[in-house]
């Protein structure tokens, strides 16, 4: 009834469902929709893989990357209170 355009409320009373979680514990997906909610779901998929940029295999010890990544200058090792 609800994909037909009939408020939950409305619906609700004809079923003679109670509270929404009943409601909706009853509420039976429609195959069609299952089905065409997983293509968007691989099609999504698909496209952010094709947008993944590849990072350089290896930056070095994470001794000379620093905190926030590889530079390219020299790091100057930092302690709390100096």
């Amino acid at each position: 009834m609800v994909d037909a355009g009939v408020p939950q409320s409305i619906a609700m009373k004809i079923s003679g469902h109670k509270t929404d979680s009943m409601f909706r514990r009853y509420a039976i997906g429609d195959e069609v929709a299952l089905q065409s909610a997983l293509l968007r779901t691989q099609r999504y998929v698909k496209t952010v893989k094709e947008s993944v940029v590849a990072m350089p295999a290896k930056l070095g010890p994470r001794s000379e990357r620093g905190q926030f990544g590889y530079s390219g200058a020299p790091t100057v090792a930092r302690r709390a209170g100096k």
